[in-house]
């Protein structure tokens, strides 16, 4: 399963907006960076899963977030890049 709780609450650090002066050319990329480019990087993390006996179940979650609105891209999922190295050995 996939949990999200409390993500919109999080805060980490200062924005950069708040500590470039407003009027320069560093704040004008920062503010239309956030503006239009807006992305946030996440991890899953997984706990107590039997990975030998649970691999299609890391899959299926990997699918189901990809799915989701506002989920823009993926890296390579660790299991698949072992799926490749396996078949390539």
């Amino acid at each position: 399963a996939f949990s999200a709780v409390g993500l919109s609450q999080m805060s980490i650090g200062v924005d950069l907006a708040d500590v470039i002066p407003k009027g320069t050319p560093a704040y004008d990329f920062i503010d239309a960076r956030f503006k239009y480019f807006n992305l946030w990087n996440f991890d899953v993390v997984t706990k107590g899963i039997q990975y030998p006996t649970e691999q299609q179940a890391i899959l299926d979650l990997h699918d189901s977030i990809l799915q989701s609105p506002g989920v823009t891209e993926s890296a390579t999922l660790w299991i698949t890049e072992l799926h490749t190295f396996a078949r390539n050995s």
